[in-house]
């Protein structure tokens, strides 16, 4: 078999297992009336090996797709860095074995450019005609597009700009504060309220978030690592990065960075 018979058989494939997919899906669930209806609205469902059955056109173009088409039947970890993939993956996971859905739920995610950004995201269970999870579907708004009409987040968005910015310098939390023209206090309260994380944490997060994209994408020393990404304590760099991400920044490039042809 060539090669362009072998795709145009792999694309019949996906499609088949498409139209399976949304066969199944209880007429009651119009997921369609909603896709490219919902206006700054990142909107999938997946079936429950993760792979994705359907995306609206905000999200092909955020994936660098031109079609959903190109998107069915893979997986966030074909478009995403591996660490946001992973827990993309594992809220999936909780939601379809619970069938309890998440809401508004804060989390970071590339923009179309790779930027990181914050999304609140929604994402719920899908189930067949017999009540069966077959999958689940999400829909994610990114915070920039609802800034106007948040004013909490408002308050401390000045903080997590710089942070996002300046996440490799020195980070006082007072310094934060001062940003946004208010007490230290309230800047965590603030911080804890609309994101659930404490700003150092979330300085962190973005901080573990970035070692992993230079683990995969360099071979410098580690120490070299933790010192790009703005942690000046190699072991406070280790310490953070496992509580994260459950492995040492060691056994995370070993695992997932890609292997040197001999």
């Amino acid at each position: 078999m060539d090669q362009s018979n072998w795709k145009v058989d792999l694309l019949a494939t996906l499609a088949l297992s498409q139209n399976r997919f949304l066969d199944q899906l209880d007429p009651k669930f119009r997921l369609d009336l909603l896709l490219n209806a919902a206006l700054g609205v990142y909107f999938f469902a997946k079936d429950r090996q993760g792979r994705i059955m359907i995306a609206n056109q905000l999200t092909v173009e955020r994936c660098g797709c031109q079609t959903e088409d190109e998107m069915i039947g893979r997986t966030d970890y074909d478009f995403f860095p591996f660490d946001l993939a992973e827990k993309y993956v594992v809220d999936d996971l909780q939601v379809m074995e619970s069938g309890e859905p998440i809401f508004e739920m804060m989390e970071l995610a590339p923009d179309r450019d790779g930027t990181l950004d914050l999304y609140v995201t929604n994402k719920i269970a899908l189930r067949d005609r017999q009540g069966l999870i077959i999958g689940m579907a999400g829909a994610s708004a990114c915070f920039e597009y609802r800034r106007q009409s948040m004013r909490e987040y408002l308050e401390i968005a000045e903080a997590v700009d710089h942070i996002k910015q300046n996440y490799q310098t020195a980070m006082p939390v007072a310094s934060l504060a001062e940003l946004c023209q208010m007490p230290t206090r309230r800047l965590a309260e603030q911080f804890k309220r609309v994101l659930g994380l404490t700003p150092q944490t979330f300085v962190v997060l973005v901080r573990v978030h970035y070692a992993c994209l230079e683990l995969l994408r360099t071979v410098v020393p580690l120490a070299e690592v933790a010192e790009t990404v703005g942690f000046y304590d190699h072991s406070c760099f280790t310490r953070q990065f496992s509580k994260h991400m459950g492995m040492t920044p060691l056994a995370y490039r070993k695992r997932y960075a890609p292997k040197s042809e001999s």
